[in-house]
């Protein structure tokens, strides 16, 4: 993530909790806001909800703070949300390759799973559970975007460019019978 020109976000990034709140929020694909209400309860569900409120508010001024002013967007008292155009973000601009077909773009920026090695102590098992479908869903779009560049270098005979982004597939999505399978018949 990069904030309209100020840089890596350093600060929010030893913030582990705080840079998962932004992260919910920049990857909120159906909803641009997100209800207050939602946000204390998967991220501060130990605490009773003026507390939880409390950190919340606390959170999103730390983030303002180091994100800068129009990065977190406000609809009315009880919504937040993230300004896409003012924050990059590589899962959106990776789902931007893959809405546009540009496999190689987005091959290159998926680097991993979401949050990988990073501990969000004390969210709550809903929060959990959506990042472990952002994750697999990130996953199986970077294994398609593979297969698409597989497809593309197969249908000019050049099974040499294949081999390398069949390899990538079958890694991104190993558990793929028929994908290990049309990686061995590229490789033989």
């Amino acid at each position: 993530m990069d904030s309209g020109g100020r840089g890596e976000l350093h600060a929010v990034l030893v913030q582990p909790k705080r840079f998962g709140l932004l992260v919910y929020l920049a990857l909120s694909n159906t909803h641009r806001f997100r209800r207050r209400d939602t946000l204390v309860t998967l991220f501060w569900p130990e605490l009773d909800q003026e507390h939880a409120r409390g950190a919340l508010r606390q959170a999103l001024r730390f983030l303002r703070g180091e994100l800068g002013a129009g990065v977190l967007v406000s609809r009315g008292e009880e919504e937040v949300g993230v300004n896409r155009e003012a924050l990059w973000c590589d899962v959106t601009a990776f789902e931007q390759a893959c809405q546009s077909a540009d496999w190689k773009r987005a091959v290159e920026l998926y680097r991993g799973d979401l949050l990988a090695g990073v501990h969000l102590p004390e969210t709550s098992a809903e929060f959990d559970r959506w990042l472990e479908h952002e994750r697999q869903r990130l996953r199986r779009l970077a294994a398609a975007a593979a297969w698409s560049l597989v497809g593309l270098a197969e249908q000019t005979g050049d099974l040499i460019a294949a081999a390398p982004w069949a390899r990538k597939a079958v890694e991104l999505s190993p558990d793929d019978e028929a994908g290990v399978r049309r990686l061995m018949r590229i490789l033989d």
